[in-house]
């Protein structure tokens, strides 16, 4: 008797049923317990990093995570599909978010961010559980495994600018991936489920695993960062609703010109790895505003130029990742460049 009272509070929860009188049939849709999976709905465009709160409802973030959409400037870093972390078109739509996932350096950074779910979770309900990840390829030089959810009653706000008030990275997470995703062109699905064990009313995104529990695959360098791409995240007690299938996007309309350039060949940046300078030449010279940032989207270097052959002396740059953007009559080009030394 338990247990049917418990399946039948539940479909009251999660269902509106509709009862068609002539054939007695019950329909009802389940619902995804994640209001605005896919970030399409949002206050205002983001104008950088750090402003994962832009989008609408997703109100928690742990040491500033990053908001993209289309509706972005392009000097922002911050617009779909070419931004500073890569090209990458959403699953669906026009936006996407991003974290930090690994980090060997700073003491194990990591980044999280959340919200509220549209109703708490069930004591004992079986929910699937599903997101998209891409690996962004501009940041990161190594791929990892564990990111998952943590689903929590503490909502965090924005801790940017403040400690931690809980400790969040503590090796324990309500799901998470033991696959490690290393997709940098397409979204891998990460789907599962969970058995609710209280009454959560939040919903966290990110590595949970400290690096001594998290598994890494370098793919180039000797040590590892790694930043993803997220979309599409679903919480319901329906496998069906979180089988959710990469829909429209923006690139299904737009045509992204820097690409185009750089699969024609008319910019060219060496060497890549660099040591202590780089050079920039253009097929089709014209007048072109050069900048640099860091992987933390911090601008660096910002010059007009308008030779055919530039070189841009680097070498008071620390070994790292760099970004480096070109800008020729309102169109962008962004290219990754390593520096070693």
């Amino acid at each position: 008797m338990k247990t049917f009272l418990k399946i039948f509070f539940t479909i009251l929860i999660y269902c509106f049923p509709f009862i068609n009188y002539q054939s007695s049939i019950i329909n009802c849709n389940a619902q995804n317990l994640v209001p605005n999976p896919s970030f399409e709905e949002y206050t205002s465009c983001p104008v950088s990093t750090n402003q994962v709160y832009l989008a609408t409802g997703w109100s928690i973030d742990i040491n500033s995570s990053d908001y993209y959409n289309s509706c972005a400037d392009y000097n922002s870093m911050v617009t779909v599909p070419n931004s500073g972390t890569g090209y990458q078109c959403p699953a669906t739509g026009n936006a996407y978010c991003g974290f930090a996932a690994y980090r060997e350096i700073q003491d194990q950074y990591r980044e999280y961010f959340g919200r509220a779910l549209s109703n708490s979770l069930i004591i004992g309900q079986k929910y699937f559980i599903s997101f998209k990840l891409s690996l962004a390829n501009y940041v990161s030089n190594c791929a990892v495994n564990k990111v998952g959810v943590k689903f929590t009653n503490v909502n965090y706000g924005d801790t940017t600018l403040l400690p931690v008030p809980i400790l969040v990275m503590n090796n324990t997470a309500h799901f998470y991936t033991n696959m490690i995703i290393s997709d940098t062109s397409s979204w891998t699905i990460v789907k599962g489920t969970y058995i609710a064990d209280s009454s959560y009313q939040y919903i966290l995104i990110g590595n949970f695993f400290d690096n001594s529990n998290t598994d890494t695959s370098i793919i180039f360098g000797t040590w590892c960062q790694s930043y993803y791409l997220i979309d599409d995240i679903c919480v319901s007690i329906d496998s069906l609703t979180c089988e959710i299938p990469n829909g429209p996007n923006v690139c299904d309309t737009t045509v992204n010109v820097s690409e185009t350039k750089y699969n024609n060949e008319s910019i060219t940046i060496y060497p890549n790895p660099a040591n202590e300078k780089i050079q920039i030449k253009y097929l089709y010279p014209t007048e072109s505003t050069i900048k640099i940032y860091n992987i933390f989207g911090q601008l660096l270097f910002v010059k007009n130029f308008s030779e055919k052959n530039i070189k841009i002396d680097m070498s008071s740059y620390t070994n790292g990742i760099y970004i480096i953007q070109i800008q020729q009559d309102n169109k962008f080009f962004n290219k990754k460049i390593t520096l070693i030394k």
